[in-house]
């Protein structure tokens, strides 16, 4: 199991961020469905694809977000102040 802390360290420190997702989780099937998922797509594109995954499956992503890795996305909801460019 990947720890998530540790993954968002490391590509904080990367140029390639997607490419060092793909090293990461290649060797995993259920990992390269979500790879293929993603693919091509902008950061926009990938939270929504998120947003939406987690809404059908009646989860909160605010709240998770928030009990799981101790990270208010609230304010970023429905790309709104955004850390990246639009």
């Amino acid at each position: 199991m990947i720890n998530p802390m540790q993954l968002i360290m490391q590509l904080q420190k990367t140029r390639n961020p997607m490419g060092a997702i793909q090293q990461i989780f290649s060797q995993n099937p259920a990992y390269s469905k979500v790879m293929n998922l993603i693919q091509n797509k902008n950061p926009q594109e990938i939270e929504q694809i998120v947003r939406n995954t987690f809404q059908t499956q009646g989860i909160d992503v605010n709240k998770f977000a928030k009990e799981k890795f101790g990270f208010d996305i609230s304010n970023i909801q429905n790309n709104s102040n955004l850390p990246y460019k639009q």
